[in-house]
């Protein structure tokens, strides 16, 4: 989920499709890859309509000039927050057996 969720929100020359249809080989769930697209997107457009508001024309400037750090900040920040919350679970189910036991 989080490698469709990253590839949704690069730019158009990123090659998006390949991130597509390695979903279906592996049968990856419809509802979470419909989520995992959604978001991704959603999350792009509305930056990027945020942008177009609040700066105007200068937008497409900005845009171009950061927008693939933007989105590399974007895809590093939700790596960092799915691998911390994994080994944050980890953590309290390794707490709750040892005092199972």
């Amino acid at each position: 989920m989080l490698a469709v969720l990253v590839a949704s929100l690069f730019p158009p020359p990123f090659p998006f499709k390949l991130f597509v249809i390695t979903a279906g080989v592996f049968r990856f769930s419809v509802l979470r890859f419909t989520l995992a697209i959604f978001a991704g997107r959603a999350f792009r457009f509305l930056l990027e309509g945020y942008f177009a508001v609040r700066y105007g024309s200068q937008a497409k400037q900005i845009l171009a000039k950061y927008y693939p750090w933007i989105g590399l900040g974007v895809a590093l920040a939700l790596i960092v927050f799915f691998v911390a919350r994994n080994l944050l679970k980890k953590r309290t189910e390794s707490v709750v057996e040892s005092l199972e036991v």
